[in-house]
């Protein structure tokens, strides 16, 4: 089966944007940004929002964790975007990190190797 790495790659990025969006409060600020690195393409999504704890970022990856926690406005999540995230970026060879302090912020690091 034939795999189309830009589906996967949207879907990672909606995933990305969406939790920054329901973590973050209103009027912060979330940046998008990529960079072209002589292998990889780099990509990170950063909000200023209310940021994850050392044990809940051991975890947020992890399958079999349900880490699901209400965003700044109640919404409730299904507690699998990250591990999918991490799932599919693995798929097409990338790593994905995190990056976080409680009611700082949190960054998500996405890097993926060029497409042939």
């Amino acid at each position: 089966m034939q795999v189309d790495r830009a589906i996967f790659e949207t879907a990672v990025l909606a995933n990305l944007l969406s939790n920054a969006v329901k973590f973050s409060r209103p009027g912060s600020t979330i940046t998008l940004a990529a960079r072209e690195e002589e292998s990889e393409v780099v990509v990170l999504v950063r909000d200023a929002g209310v940021g994850m704890n050392a044990e809940l970022q051991a975890t947020v990856f992890d399958a079999g964790e349900n880490v699901s926690r209400q965003g700044t406005a109640g919404e409730r999540g299904s507690g699998l975007g990250l591990m999918q995230v991490k799932t599919y970026v693995e798929l097409f060879g990338g790593k994905v990190a995190v990056e976080s302090r409680p009611d700082q912020g949190t960054t998500i690091v996405v890097r993926l190797p060029k497409a042939a």
